[in-house]
């Protein structure tokens, strides 16, 4: 666990319901603004790899198309639509 995952955790241990709650309640708001903010760095011809959560294998492609949170990626074993947030320039 990284020095800032064992301060999050030491600190959510810490927090009432109410205020666990809250923090629950921003998480996905945050996530999808990330999300948003990394697949505006990617242009279409990118090329770019991610982690497949099927194999655990890394995949490397080029971008097809950049939506709001989620990249096209083209692949030699086919199209893969991936969460922005998961890739890397290569």
């Amino acid at each position: 666990m990284t020095e800032n995952l064992k301060t999050v955790n030491d600190l959510l241990f810490k927090l009432t319901y109410e205020e666990l709650h809250q923090v629950a309640r921003t998480i996905p708001d945050l996530m999808r603004s990330r999300s948003r903010q990394a697949a505006k760095s990617f242009n279409t011809g990118d090329t770019v790899k991610f982690t497949s959560t099927r194999t655990g294998s890394v995949v490397t492609g080029s971008v097809s198309k950049v939506a709001q949170k989620y990249v096209s990626v083209k692949t030699p074993i086919g199209i893969y639509k991936v969460p922005a947030g998961m890739l890397d320039l290569v």
